[in-house]
């Protein structure tokens, strides 16, 4: 994640596909770190 923290990034999805699951993390507001927003998982 510091990686797109240096190129701007503000919203990372992490995705697993074995387990149907996705991740959201938000670039904080003072853009230094992301905190998890959510996550969806289909049952």
């Amino acid at each position: 994640m510091n990686l797109y923290l240096k190129v701007g990034v503000e919203e990372i999805w992490l995705i697993d596909p074995r387990i149907i699951t996705i991740e959201r993390y938000i670039l904080d507001d003072d853009g230094k770190s992301f905190w998890f927003h959510d996550s969806i998982k289909k049952r």
